[in-house]
């Protein structure tokens, strides 16, 4: 599965019609952490199609800025794993090793 930029609401809630857990990481171009633990994100999600995983942009002041003051993010990187609308897990800091062991926690995927 490969990584989507969410971009709107529109397109947030088309996705979470589909049932499939969704997987987000909240980035920001100026976070120079973020930059170097998408590419284990993105490593992740080749590796299973079970789950959605996107990638809201913090700082893109048409979306991204409110969507994640909404969902209570207050550093990046933050990892929200959202089931049916419901946050049910969240990671927060760019620990490589956290992240790999974190998803398989709650979905089995290494």
């Amino acid at each position: 599965m490969t990584v989507s930029w969410l971009k709107s609401c529109e397109q947030y809630e088309e996705l979470s019609l589909s049932h499939k857990p969704i997987v987000i990481e909240f980035w920001a171009t100026s976070c120079e952490p973020c930059k170097h633990i998408t590419p284990t994100f993105e490593a992740l999600s080749d590796q299973t199609t079970e789950l959605t995983f996107l990638i809201v942009d913090v700082d893109d002041q048409a979306f991204g800025f409110e969507f994640s003051r909404a969902h209570g993010i207050r550093a990046i990187p933050t990892f929200q794993i959202i089931v049916d609308g419901v946050k049910v897990a969240e990671l927060v800091g760019a620990d490589q090793q956290k992240l790999r062991t974190w998803l398989p926690e709650h979905f089995g995927v290494s």
